[in-house]
C-alpha cells in the first residue's frame, strides 16, 4: 500500500478549547471555506458526537465515524432540498478507523486522511500524526471540549498564514498553520 499520510485538522483557541456542548464558539467563514478546500476528495475520520454536530453529511468526502452504534444514523441527508448520499462507514476504535481510511484513500487516488474531532480522538491521535492542519484563533475561550496541549518543538512549521479581526469585530483574528512532525 503507497503512503498515505494521517493529518488532524482543527480551529483551537489561544487555551486550547475547540467547543462547548458540542458546538463550535465561533464562526469564521474563512475557517470553513479552508477545511473545505484542505479535506475535499479526502476520508474523514471523527467521533460520533463530532457526526452529529456537522450540519449535514459532507459532500466529497467519505466519513468514518468511530463508534459502538451504527443504527443511529442514516445515508441519506437533504441538503439545499437534494437528497444526497455519502459514504459512512463505522469503525469502533481508532485503528480499524485509520485502516479504513487508509483503504479508502488508496482507492481513491488521494495520499491524505484526516482526523476532524473530537477531543478524545484527537488526544488519541496527536501522537501518531504526520500533519497537523491548525487554526489558532486568537482569543481564549470557556469550553467542554479541548485539542490536547503540544510541543510546539516537535513540530516544523510549514505554512503560516495570520489574518486580522474584521473591522466589525464579528470574529478575533486567527492564523491557518501546516504543521509537520520533526
Amino acid at each position: 500500500m503507497k503512503f498515505v499520510k494521517l493529518s488532524s485538522i482543527v480551529a483551537v483557541s489561544e487555551n486550547y478549547v475547540i467547543g462547548k456542548n458540542n458546538e463550535l464558539l465561533w464562526h469564521i467563514s474563512e475557517d470553513f471555506k479552508h477545511f473545505k478546500r484542505v479535506t475535499m476528495g479526502k476520508p474523514l475520520i471523527m467521533g460520533r458526537k463530532t457526526f452529529e454536530s456537522l450540519p449535514s453529511i459532507l459532500p466529497g468526502r467519505a466519513h468514518i465515524i468511530i463508534s459502538r452504534s451504527k443504527s443511529i444514523f442514516s445515508t441519506q441527508q437533504k441538503q439545499d432540498g437534494k437528497s444526497i448520499s455519502s459514504e459512512l462507514y463505522y469503525e469502533e476504535s481508532i485503528n480499524p478507523a485509520i485502516k479504513k481510511g487508509k483503504s479508502i484513500a488508496v482507492k481513491n487516488g488521494v495520499d491524505e486522511i484526516f482526523i476532524i474531532g473530537g477531543g478524545e480522538i484527537y488526544k488519541q491521535t496527536l501522537p501518531i500524526i504526520n500533519r497537523l492542519y491548525l487554526t489558532l484563533v486568537h482569543k481564549k475561550y470557556e469550553g467542554d471540549t479541548f485539542f490536547p496541549e503540544f510541543d510546539w518543538n516537535e513540530w516544523r512549521i510549514t505554512s503560516e498564514d495570520r489574518h486580522e479581526a474584521p473591522l466589525d469585530k464579528k470574529h478575533p483574528a486567527f492564523t491557518f498553520f501546516i504543521l509537520d512532525r520533526k
